[in-house]
């Protein structure tokens, strides 16, 4: 019987759980690293669940979190329906939080075990089909573990310019021999492709508008776009349900007015039209979360789903529907922390994040057209994006996107064609 538990033991993924419980301890002492602390760096489950009690406190500014002992009982009592007895026998061991680096280091070298032990299956396929000629898998594996093995895994994720060459130099080069096609991830919009090369990796877009300029619309544009070329989008919805969403993404393909319907007009061409659109977006890849509105909750399942291979791309309708309960500091302030965490996100989980905001009500009031300082209720917005996109109607079936910043491009003006009846965005011809 021992045997057999020794053997299980070696079989779980590489992990140390004293070192687990060694950090998070140093966290009850310093809260000031919670934040830059990613969950994936723990294997033990009691570990991951703390850790992220701990970034909801952050969050919500706990005041225990100022007071180590208080702290430690304010986590305890909120989880006391799990066994959290190593944490508070692993405190009594930590001889000092200042030792935080250590027990990091020995987190992220099992991080990058099992990253490496998780390669194995696809090293064995990606042998299979060299064999068959077909060397696109040999490369994806070649790609990722030169990323992993020049990653610097120093206490606060230093890189040196020198490991971080040659990764810059393999993408000059592969932005050379792609010869002007898409580097990111399509809209559907070639207009908007064309501004921003696709949705670049680990980048932060936002697209601000006042109500009913078609913010839900482009949004859901963009997600069928980058399902139509294969990517998985994670839709989170904080305005409509995934019914309503998923109604108006049928409008706008088959370009009918669904009202039609509930006021007995539809023709058969009609019903033959949205038959037509049906059959193809029971194939999409948009996973639609209408049950969420925390800050907390959203950026915890889209890890989760990024993590397991379930996104490529992060949808988010709208920042300023975000809650962060009990939250104690002013509206600019909790957009500030809803815009990092966002920025965060799509920086630490290397996919893009596409999220809506609202304008300041002056822009109709004083009917102009919109600029980075209408931004409602925070700069931070302004700041943390790498595209910042303002919609603006002109008539009634066109609308400007101004590009009022943009990392991967030039600024300027991009032209839609906007057909509200039908929610539907295209790119002029």
């Amino acid at each position: 019987m021992g045997q057999d538990n020794s053997r299980a033991l070696e079989e779980l993924p590489p992990h140390d759980e004293t070192s687990e419980w060694m950090l998070i301890c140093c966290l009850v002492h310093k809260p000031e690293l919670i934040r830059g602390m990613s969950v994936s760096l723990f294997y033990v489950e009691n570990c991951r669940r703390i850790l992220l009690k701990m970034q909801q406190f952050v969050l919500e500014q706990n005041p225990s979190i100022s007071d180590p002992a208080l702290f430690l009982h304010e986590l305890g009592r909120s989880l006391e329906n799990h066994n959290y007895e190593p944490l508070f026998r692993s405190m009594d061991d930590l001889h000092s939080p200042e030792n935080w680096p250590y027990w990091l280091k020995i987190l992220e070298e099992h991080q990058t075990s099992r990253r490496l032990l998780s390669m194995s299956p696809r090293i064995y396929d990606a042998s299979l089909e060299l064999v068959r000629g077909n060397s696109g898998p040999l490369e994806s594996l070649r790609s990722e573990l030169k990323e992993i093995s020049n990653d610097y895994s120093g206490p606060e994720g230093i890189k040196s310019v020198h490991s971080v060459i040659p990764g810059v130099i393999d993408q000059l080069e592969k932005d050379h021999k792609a010869g002007g096609c898409l580097q990111g991830i399509t809209t559907g919009l070639t207009s908007l492709d064309r501004a921003t090369n696709g949705l670049q990796d680990g980048r932060f877009y936002i697209f601000a508008g006042r109500p009913g300029e078609g913010k839900s619309s482009l949004l859901m544009t963009i997600a069928h776009g980058a399902s139509n070329s294969g990517k998985k989008v994670l839709y989170f919805s904080l305005e409509m349900s995934a019914e309503e969403l998923t109604s108006r993404l049928l409008a706008s393909q088959s370009r009918v007015v669904l009202g039609r319907f509930s006021r007995a007009t539809a023709t058969q061409q009609d019903f033959d039209a949205v038959g037509r659109a049906m059959l193809p977006l029971r194939k999409t890849t948009i996973n639609i979360v209408d049950s969420m509105s925390t800050l907390t909750a959203i950026v915890h399942a889209a890890s989760v789903e990024i993590e397991k291979g379930r996104a490529d791309l992060i949808v988010v309708d709208y920042i300023q529907r975000i809650r962060i309960p009990n939250f104690k500091s002013n509206r600019n302030e909790l957009v500030t922390e809803i815009s990092n965490a966002m920025k965060d996100l799509a920086m630490s989980s290397k996919v893009p994040v596409v999220a809506a905001a609202q304008l300041n009500r002056s822009v109709t009031k004083d009917d102009r057209e919109p600029n980075l300082s209408d931004l409602r209720d925070s700069g931070a917005l302004e700041q943390d994006a790498d595209f910042v996109g303002l919609l603006h109607s002109e008539n009634q079936n066109e609308t400007k996107m101004l590009v009022a910043k943009n990392r991967s491009g030039d600024t300027g003006v991009i032209l839609f064609t906007f057909r509200r009846e039908i929610t539907r965005f295209d790119s002029p011809v």
